[in-house]
């Protein structure tokens, strides 16, 4: 089940859209309810507000999760690395 707490870590990671982004996931990864269909937006969210569980899920949501933050910090860097090397261009130019 996924807590409360972790939930809202969740939502704050993936944005506003977190349940079509997740139900996204679920299908690219080819992970099908026991009707052998694609999980729905409604049912993402049941999982996120821990009315119901599935392991499965639960584990392709911390995937996804994890990839997301990785994503997030080598955008980081390459950010960081423009602003260093504007600064050191801009810092040359005015000697």
């Amino acid at each position: 089940m996924i807590r409360a707490e972790v939930a809202d870590t969740y939502k704050e990671i993936l944005g506003v859209q977190y349940a079509q982004t997740i139900a996204d996931y679920l299908k690219q990864e080819g992970i099908l309810n026991r009707k052998g269909t694609y999980y729905s937006v409604w049912s993402v969210y049941q999982f996120m507000t821990g009315k119901r569980e599935n392991e499965v899920v639960e584990k392709a949501i911390t995937d996804l999760i994890e990839e997301t933050l990785k994503k997030q910090k080598a955008k980081m860097n390459r950010e960081d690395a423009i602003v260093t090397k504007g600064k050191k261009r801009l810092q040359a130019l005015l000697k």
